[in-house]
Parts: structure tokens; sequence; C-alpha cells
């Protein structure tokens, strides 16, 4: 996610067009990749982590976009 969200901002900067699995074109990219692990750690015994700070940044993300993100 980290590398995306990098490959995200270069590309934004340098205005190219977007490449699939390369970077994010949008918020719901990124909300479904951090719900993926959210939902991974509920299944393997990080319920606090996932319920907690995990889920107060998909809530902010959802409510700001990935624009504050990057």
């Amino acid at each position: 996610i980290r590398q995306k969200l990098e490959n995200t901002k270069e590309r934004l900067a340098r205005g190219t067009t977007h490449q699939p699995g390369r970077d994010y074109l949008g918020t719901a990219e990124l909300l479904t990749d951090l719900t993926l692990i959210q939902d991974s750690l509920r299944e393997h015994r990080g319920g606090l982590f996932a319920d907690g700070r995990m889920n107060r940044t998909i809530r902010t993300l959802a409510a700001f976009g990935l624009q504050l993100a990057t």
C-alpha cells in the first residue's frame, strides 16, 4: 500500500496516466485494500487493532478521500 501511495503521488505530480496495480485511481481502490487487511486482521486474532486504529483510518479515508492522503 505504501508503495502504491508513493506511485500515486508521483503519477499525480507528473500528470501521467493511471497504471492498474501500480497506483491508486481513487479512494475506492485504497479502501478495498484496507478493508481486505482489516478483515484478515479480524480472522487472525488482530481484532483489537482492526476495530480500533484501522477502523478509524478507514473512516477518515472514506470521509476525506485519497486526495488528502497523498
